[in-house]
């Protein structure tokens, strides 16, 4: 396996001096995934917040969501974050890889402080079988819980260093049974969780010339289902008939001639277009009620890492710098008037960074991350805010890295610092004009048993983030903890991996729990393969303990263990 997010070069996983961890094509086949929570719930740190609602999914790496994770699609920003309305958009059936680095990341700049969670689309060549330069695949499945029905429909092919690949997927699906059984007979429903999604991609490839490669993607996501505004909640209060939608196109190019160390470059360039409509149906003072979501965000990422070595092979330097440009541009309409909760305004974000890594005698690695970020956000009112911020995960100690910033800027919530939101009966929260940058420190260790059973051990030491109540009140969140990942694939025929988390978060101010902390979590996955037969068979166990550990009146969750 390997990984290029956390540091922007491809390199195993083990030899990443940070928190990663990822899923390959081979185990997204395996897991037979109808959402992306899908394939991240048996990833150590990872949690997927909102519910089991599709559209409402909103990931938490090790206690940190919303805008402190950055969603990259085949090299796009995916920044939609509205509320309570979900932030991805994608079928699982199309991915290649997902990528998740835990913990700061300097390279991504502000936005990254908990993380990065990447997905790559497939390539022909994933499908191709060898020797081979067409082919097609149907697959079609049912599923029990929500009498979910799925069809899904591939061709592929590639021709003189040309290959392309177009997919259509539908998914049919009733109400998630939650298996709590009701007074009448059965089982209780989670309301509103149906689905009608249709998805579909269409992906060209081309390599001109040795060392280049270029690619178009173009990806288009509909779901039409009844489901409550605040859909991430158990509130069901206000419902609507929601229409989500986003189309995003994506142009990659790469560049990596043989002849020269110097040169290994990469280009993206992306349009990302999101539309929500939610049209409430539910009786009272709503009814009738049409709001209209829209974000169309463009960007581009451009970086080239270049190699030398020193006194032979002594001292390995890798140095990436690059620049990256992203716009987001967002309206919210109310029955076609302004929405005060979704104001017309515009986002610019401009960065350039510079990563440098040297490997000592093969044996030691010292890195060092600096980004810089400038921000220009405007409305239509007439508000606005400039300011320019510093990244930067300094060269030091080979276990160590820091990052500092601010969450990503995102119109509604900057704009308007003046005005306070609500976040529940008797709190508020004012978003505060010069934030504070936040800052996030981690560990990390590991090590491989005879080159046969690679490991990953893991400890997050506290991150501190800063957020202001009213009156104006600075308060101290830390969250601490740690994971580990051991995994056995060494051998053709028996497979299997031991995953643990364990996250503990506190206000320092008032000595409390904090909300969103994910539950411990301990997962065994063990089976066997027929490589002659392509058979496989596996046994996956998380045990997942209760949550108790949450502040005054919030509710706490039981524990539980899935067998599948």
């Amino acid at each position: 396996t390997v990984t290029s997010v956390a540091t922007k070069t491809k390199k195993d996983p083990l030899d990443v001096l940070g928190s990663t961890s990822t899923v390959n094509r081979d185990q997204i086949e395996i897991l037979i995934p109808n959402s992306l929570d899908d394939i991240l719930r048996t990833v150590p740190g990872v949690e997927a917040d909102g519910g089991p609602r599709t559209t409402a999914e909103q990931f938490n790496l090790r206690g940190l969501g919303d805008s402190r994770i950055v969603l990259r699609i085949d090299g796009a920003r995916a920044n939609f974050d509205s509320g309570h309305r979900g932030r991805v958009f994608i079928d699982p059936d199309i991915l290649k890889t997902v990528d998740v680095v835990r913990g700061p990341s300097s390279i991504y700049g502000s936005g990254a402080l908990g993380g990065v969670i990447s997905l790559e689309v497939v390539d022909p060549d994933d499908l191709l079988e060898p020797g081979k330069f067409f082919g097609m695949r149907t697959k079609i499945g049912v599923q029990s819980v929500n009498n979910e029905f799925f069809h899904s429909h591939t061709a592929f092919g590639k021709y003189k260093g040309v290959g392309a690949i177009v997919n259509f997927t539908r998914r049919i699906s009733g109400a998630i049974r939650t298996g709590r059984p009701v007074p009448e007979g059965g089982y209780d429903d989670v309301p509103f969780s149906k689905d009608n999604i249709k998805s579909g991609l269409a992906k060209v490839t081309f390599n001109p010339a040795p060392g280049h490669r270029g690619f178009f993607t173009y990806q288009i996501y509909n779901n039409t289902n009844n489901i409550p505004t605040a859909a991430n909640t158990a509130d069901t209060d206000i419902v609507a008939d929601r229409k989500s939608r986003e189309e995003r196109f994506v142009w990659g190019y790469n560049f990596n001639p043989k002849s020269s160390r110097w040169v290994d470059l990469t280009t993206r360039v992306y349009l990302n277009k999101v539309r929500l409509t939610e049209d409430v149906i539910s009786p009272g003072p709503n009814f009738g009620r049409l709001d209209k979501t829209d974000l169309t965000t463009i960007g581009m990422d451009v970086f080239n890492t270049s190699r030398a070595s020193f006194y032979g092979d002594t001292i390995l330097a890798e140095i990436t710098y690059g620049v990256e440009f992203y716009q987001d541009s967002q309206n919210g309409t109310r029955n076609g008037q302004p929405r005060d909760q979704y104001p017309d305004a515009k986002s610019q974000i401009f960065g350039a960074y510079l990563r440098a890594e040297f490997t000592l005698l093969k044996q030691f690695i010292v890195t060092g991350t600096l980004r810089w970020d400038n921000f220009n956000l405007s409305a239509d009112d007439g508000s606005s805010r400039d300011d320019s911020k510093l990244s930067a995960a300094p060269l030091g100690a080979v276990l160590r890295q820091i990052c500092r910033g601010v969450p990503r800027a995102i119109p509604d919530r900057e704009l308007r610092p003046g005005r306070p939101f609500s976040l529940g009966p008797g709190r508020q929260q004012r978003i505060h004009p010069e934030p504070q940058p936040e800052a996030g420190r981690s560990g990390i260790g590991r090590g491989r048993l005879q080159d046969a059973l690679p490991q990953r051990l893991h400890a997050q030491r506290p991150v501190h983030d800063e957020l202001r109540r009213l009156p104006d009140e600075r308060e101290e969140l830390h969250r601490s903890g740690g994971h580990q990942q051991r995994r056995a694939d060494t051998s053709p025929w028996v497979f299997g991996s031991v995953a643990a988390a364990y996250i503990i978060g506190e206000n320092k101010t008032d000595d409390t729990s904090l909300r969103s902390i994910p539950a411990q979590k301990l997962i065994f996955t063990i089976g066997t393969r027929v490589p002659k037969w392509d058979f496989l068979i596996g046994w996956r166990t998380p045990f997942v303990s209760g949550q108790h550990r949450v502040p005054d009146g919030t509710s706490t969750t039981p524990g539980y263990i899935l067998n599948d």
